[in-house]
């Protein structure tokens, strides 16, 4: 996974982003927790643990992700968020959220 050195400098992302190897590693770090996206009762009914994740993310009709179409997908809209970030611990970093808005542009696939 690509890593940041520093806010404004980022390691090279690959030129397909890999939902297995970055995005769903990002996700459980970082959201799939209780009480956040994770365990029993996830938040908002989104369950963000490694067997749901793409599935839930990528239901038809959720919003969450539209392929193609990151700056219209409710998950990087809500990882943008000034007001309600996610995670709430912190806004992810500005190379995390370029990982995450490639993988959505790029179709959003489960690769």
């Amino acid at each position: 996974m690509a890593a940041c050195k520093s806010k404004e400098s980022c390691e090279p992302q690959p030129s397909t982003v890999s939902f297995s190897n970055a995005l769903q590693p990002l996700l459980a770090q970082n959201c799939a927790n209780a009480p956040c996206h994770g365990g029993a009762q996830p938040a908002g009914g989104l369950d963000l643990s490694e067997v749901k994740a793409y599935q839930q993310l990528t239901q038809p009709g959720s919003g969450y992700v539209k392929p193609g179409n990151a700056n219209g997908s409710l998950l990087y809209i809500q990882m943008n968020s000034i007001a309600n970030p996610m995670p709430p611990s912190g806004k992810l970093s500005d190379c995390q959220l370029e990982l995450v808005k490639n993988w959505i542009n790029q179709g959003g696939l489960d690769n």
